[in-house]
């Protein structure tokens, strides 16, 4: 089983526009979602991709990196972070639709 990632394991990504960052990791990652998640959001995914088949890289909004100091910056200020995803194996990201459906029935319940 592959490892889930941070921006920082992949020094091909360079410090670039957004828009040249976001289609380079399009093309290495042919599924991404963009959530916003709170504390408890990230810790309840974190669980949901347990069973990962697939390399994962949790970015910022814009492809960058997502820190432990910009993840607690955001969080502080406005109360959660907008991040995106990015699956090499799509079926991956079946895991996060799940895990966020589940949250959905909660809320609802």
């Amino acid at each position: 089983m592959d490892a889930i990632h941070t921006h920082a394991d992949h020094p091909w990504l360079p410090e670039r526009d957004i828009e040249v960052r976001l289609a380079e990791l399009a093309a290495r990652y042919p599924a991404s979602i963009l959530l916003e998640l709170d504390n408890e959001g990230r810790a309840y995914l974190e669980t949901a991709l347990e069973g990962h088949q697939g390399d994962i890289l949790w970015t910022d909004n814009g492809g960058g990196e997502l820190t432990k100091m910009h993840w607690e910056v955001v969080l502080d200020h406005i109360g959660f972070a907008e991040i995106i995803l990015w699956f090499d194996v799509p079926e991956d990201a079946g895991l996060v639709r799940a895990a966020c459906a589940d949250v959905e029935r909660m809320k609802s319940n």
